[in-house]
């Protein structure tokens, strides 16, 4: 099976299950969505901080998305490190220093999305917090720079940073639908 599809069957789960548990819990809302996908991209977010050494030991993959890759509970973990690496290649070469401050944003965004979940259950300052995940990754790409980018910039680049977007657009939607 090669990366995509991984991942795409991995995106799936995660859309569904969400759906399923907003549906059951009767939070069916983008505000839900958006928490529930941010849930798993926390536990990423926390995986990179906590591995970010390995990184600058690997060469960049090349046609990365194309290649097999296994499917076992071994190679789970290279699955998730090679994504990752992909991504930094072709999108921020900060995450290749393992003492950039972009792993400090990536902490940070991680932590807050603990906090928006803790804030969901109880009542608490969602909105606030939203706020606050919304600066942050504002913050990130404020402080992306040409030289921290792959040169020549290419449509791989553009794509990840597109979706990077995500956590400024979804986030200023749903705080403009408040």
């Amino acid at each position: 099976m090669i990366p995509l599809q991984k991942l795409a069957q991995v995106t799936l789960g995660i859309i569904v299950s969400g759906i399923t548990v907003g549906y059951v819990s009767g939070s069916g809302s983008l505000l839900f969505g958006w928490l529930w996908f941010n849930l798993f991209i926390a536990i990423y977010e926390f995986y990179i901080v906590y591995n970010r050494d390995k990184f600058h030991k690997f060469k960049c993959p090349v046609n990365y998305w194309q290649e097999q890759v296994s499917l076992d509970s071994k190679s789970g973990f290279n699955f998730w490190l090679n994504t990752w690496h992909e991504y930094t290649c072709q999108s921020d070469l900060r995450y290749l220093n393992p003492s950039s401050y972009v792993f400090y944003i990536e902490l940070t965004n991680a932590i807050l999305v603990v906090l928006l979940w803790i804030a969901f259950l109880t009542s608490g300052p969602v909105f606030k917090l939203l706020w606050s995940q919304l600066l942050v990754c504002t913050l990130y790409f404020l402080t992306l720079t040409r030289k921290n980018l792959k040169t020549p910039i290419s449509a791989k680049t553009i794509i990840y940073l597109l979706i990077s977007s995500l956590w400024i657009i979804v986030p200023l939607t749903i705080l403009s639908l408040k």
